[in-house]
């Protein structure tokens, strides 16, 4: 989604060219971590690089938007991106075997992103029963 955003204003500003260049970086540090994983961890290594690949491209796309002054990232949302990188990793390697343990981490992650977005989830709540009272 990040992706469709990026290309998006890069259309605006009229610069189509970055796209390509960004998404070859991407896709070639996804061939390199491909010859790596695969040996190792087989389609689970494959589905990391593919994932990897997706994350360099969409990091270069925010900090190339950020210069040109095209796009504001906010701090909570970097801050979610790190949360559930270290989520993920946490998971990986500590607990893919332990549902409970699995289950007790993904409630303390859901809580910690409810919180930084508390903000956001109670004004569009608000914004819904406003809707409902204007149709009644």
């Amino acid at each position: 989604m990040l992706f469709q955003e990026a290309c998006n204003q890069f259309i605006v500003a009229k610069k189509t060219w970055p796209n390509i260049l960004i998404l070859s970086c991407g896709a070639i540090f996804n061939v390199v971590l491909n010859f790596a994983l695969i040996p190792v961890l087989g389609i689970e290594g494959a589905s990391i690089a593919t994932l990897m690949g997706h994350i360099v491209a969409d990091i270069v796309f925010a900090i190339v938007l950020i210069k040109m002054k095209l796009m504001v990232v906010e701090k909570k949302f970097i801050v979610s991106v790190l949360l559930m990188a270290l989520f993920l990793i946490v998971w990986r390697i500590f607990i893919l075997e332990n549902i409970i343990l699995g289950l007790i981490m993904v409630t303390c992650f859901t809580v910690a992103w409810l919180f930084l977005y508390r903000a956001e989830i109670i004004s569009f709540v608000e914004m819904i029963r406003n809707r409902g009272k204007e149709n009644e």
